[in-house]
């Protein structure tokens, strides 16, 4: 009576087929798990579950490879490098990709090095009266030399103070020392590294400045020879030097480790030498570029 009265139960709610005779292969799941099975919402929920189970049951995940968590890893940690790099270093590749620009579209950058040229431009229509005449005379074609050291790239809009380093610590061979004095003289602008000649002495002429540097640290020239990365070979470099002026050429870019002293050596001619940090943000590399005179002396 019991497994009876159950059955018609089941059979009102339309959860068994209409009869006993019939099989449960007629067994519909759509129509016995959709409808509200018995009154319980749970049991509800509990057939659903199975239902998709059932139905669709959940794909199985491959694990990953060990090759590409490496790999996500190495990119992911490359790509914090580069932000923090540029991060530090906006400023020196501000400079860098400026003066990129304008190599690529092909503007002009002459640095105001001859102050007779803006006076005489402003001065195109002034004239004096001889003989009733008015006749426009020319100002004087001749350039005002700085009274400091300094080195001007045009090309690269570099105009720089040169500082001059004791060479107390470097007779003293007092290495640290040295350093210290180097790094001091940086924040006022490149330095004349020290033992070796000037402009006006024959030998190789060396200058250092910093490509970049801590954005905290104090000084205006801490990344003023990170366009330096922008030169090119026929590049002109000119150097003012107790009121002189030398003009070189560059001939020769190339990097170098910094344990290659040779760079500093006299070669037995008369040359210019510049050296900065490579790539920008780190000092794994020297950047060394080579000029040689192409005119003589301006006094």
């Amino acid at each position: 009576m019991k497994d009876s009265s159950f059955y018609k139960f089941l059979k009102n709610k339309n959860k068994l087929p209409t009869s006993k005779v019939d099989s449960f292969k007629s067994f519909d799941y759509n129509t016995n798990f959709t409808k509200k099975p018995f009154s319980s919402s749970k049991i509800n929920l509990k057939n659903y579950k199975l239902r998709s189970k059932v139905i669709n049951p959940p794909a199985v995940k491959k694990p990953l490879q060990p090759w590409y968590l490496d790999f996500k890893f190495l990119t992911t940690s490359l790509l914090i490098f580069i932000v923090t790099q540029v991060f530090l270093n906006f400023s020196a590749y501000k400079d860098y990709f400026y003066v990129k620009y304008l190599h690529t579209f092909e503007i002009e950058n002459q640095l105001q090095t001859n102050a007779f040229k803006s006076r005489q431009e402003e001065n195109l229509d002034s004239f004096i009266t001889i003989n009733s005449e008015e006749n426009t005379l020319p100002l004087y074609d001749f350039e005002v030399m700085p009274t400091d050291f300094r080195i001007l790239i045009p090309n690269l809009n570099i105009n720089v103070p040169v500082q001059e380093v004791s060479k107390k610590n470097l007779l003293l061979q007092n290495w640290k020392s040295l350093e210290v004095d180097i790094q001091n003289s940086l924040k006022d602008g490149v330095i004349h590294y020290p033992g070796t000649p000037t402009p006006d002495i024959s030998g190789n002429f060396v200058i250092t400045g910093h490509s970049s540097y801590y954005p905290w640290s104090v000084g205006r020239y801490k990344d003023v020879f990170a366009v330096l990365h922008n030169s090119m070979v026929g590049d002109q470099i000119i150097v003012y030097h107790n009121q002189r002026k030398y003009i070189y050429q560059i001939q020769d870019i190339r990097k170098v480790l910094p344990k290659d002293i040779q760079i500093l050596a006299d070669m037995g001619d008369t040359r210019i030498t510049l050296i900065t940090c490579t790539p920008i943000g780190s000092n794994y590399k020297r950047l060394v570029i080579t000029a040689f005179p192409v005119a003589s002396v301006v006094e």
